[in-house]
């Protein structure tokens, strides 16, 4: 058994009528289900339903490489006891004639209990004799190996049922598949076990992207439970998929501007941890690893990530800065120290008030950079040039601040 769900935290012996269906619903769209259909309102084998309670269609792969259609019928049977025969049988011989004379190939039985022996016999004897309908039964044991299978399904209806692991499953789903993001509660309960956790390239772009969505990437650092390697793949995975990513987040009613901060971050934890040199080669090289990306896309993804990393680390720079200063002054000492949590494991919340940026040209830089006369910060200076063009001086700048602010 998977360890992303906890079988016993669903209420099996409670699950009936629509609950039931409901579950099976979930189920088999997450089982890649199309044209789905829900027949609520049906009232047993003898209404006009012919039994069923779910329809829809599964495209099945042939060795050819081509897809076959199947139409599936899906009928619930909610019991304490066991599941004869006889409660299902009417609706497996109406699935031979159809509704129309529609095709049935496959026709389902789910049930929160078991199936009697004869019952189990009687549809081996069944699928033995005849080419259609199939007949499957999905007892208590096959419901929880697919709903192992299919977190974000049970995520649905019983989030406590989830192990850790499944949720992290589920918030990988949500962004990679629906383009949604995990919200604050669960991010929170898994920050909790967050050591506890095997977080791959996928799921660090999903927890970064999600903790983006919720407004605050300085309160948990997932980034940095994981190698640097990973934090590579996530970075090149975002880059190459940011298209994608977009129009599904758009397609369910958000925008960029997550993806944006997330794969600054992602930048910026990858300047500190493998140096700026190593992220510089990942960013010119991570174009030609699928697709093939035009110069004009390759800047319109990259641009917007630079500008936000320039913002969000010259913000935090600036902070106790003799030479240049932000509106909200008394805030810089709060704002400097909780963006310098990205580079740890800690929690923090923050929230973000910065507007307006004023430099003295005659006062020294922190840094150590040297800035004569009319010679701007250079964070400034790239914010006012165009960020892709000089990509390895924009990231040896942040490296440098790092090794001077954080200490890193």
């Amino acid at each position: 058994m998977s360890k992303l769900i906890v079988p016993a935290e669903i209420p099996w012996e409670h699950l009936k009528g629509k609950e039931l269906e409901e579950l099976l619903y979930w189920l088999l769209d997450s089982m890649g289900a199309k044209e789905l259909t829900w027949r609520i309102g049906g009232k047993g084998q003898g209404a006009a339903d012919q039994g069923r309670d779910l329809e829809l269609s599964m495209n099945v792969p042939m060795p050819d490489g081509e897809f076959r259609k199947e139409r599936w019928w899906v009928q619930a049977r909610g019991r304490k006891k066991t599941l004869a025969q006889s409660d299902f049988s009417e609706v497996v011989n109406n699935a031979t004639v159809g509704r129309g004379g529609e095709r049935v190939d496959v026709v389902v039985i789910a049930t929160n209990s078991v199936f009697s022996n004869a019952a189990i016999d009687w549809v081996a004897d069944w699928n033995k004799e005849r080419d259609r309908p199939l007949v499957k039964l999905w007892g208590r044991p096959e419901l929880e190996r697919l709903c192992s299978q299919h977190p974000d399904a049970v995520a649905r209806l019983f989030v406590e049922a989830l192990t850790p692991s499944g949720k992290v499953e589920v918030i990988k789903a949500k962004l990679w598949d629906h383009g949604t993001f995990a919200g604050e509660p669960m991010l929170t309960s898994l920050w909790k076990v967050r050591h506890e956790l095997s977080i791959d390239a996928r799921a660090l772009v999903a927890l970064t992207a999600s903790e983006a969505a919720n407004g605050d990437l300085n309160r948990r650092s997932w980034g940095m439970l994981v190698n640097p390697s990973v934090i590579e793949e996530s970075l090149a995975l975002a880059l190459l998929n940011t298209p994608v990513l977009v129009h599904r987040a758009e397609a369910a009613g958000s925008g960029s501007d997550a993806f944006i901060s997330a794969f600054a971050y992602l930048i910026f934890l990858l300047v500190a941890r493998a140096g700026a040199e190593c992220t510089n080669q990942l960013l010119k090289e991570v174009w030609d690893w699928g697709c093939e990306y035009p110069p004009r896309l390759r800047e319109a993804i990259l641009e917007p990530v630079l500008v936000r990393l320039i913002f969000d680390v010259c913000e935090a720079c600036a902070a106790n800065c003799d030479r240049v200063t932000w509106s909200g002054e008394e805030s810089d000492s709060r704002i400097a120290s909780e963006f310098w949590y990205r580079l740890t494991d800690r929690e923090e919340a923050t929230q973000d008030t910065l507007l307006l940026q004023i430099e003295r040209l005659e006062a020294p830089c922190a840094i150590g950079f040297q800035r004569n006369g009319a010679d701007y910060c250079p964070f400034i200076q790239y914010n006012a040039e165009s960020s892709f063009d000089n990509v390895l001086g924009i990231l040896e700048v942040i490296e440098r601040v790092i090794h001077v602010k954080a200490r890193y």
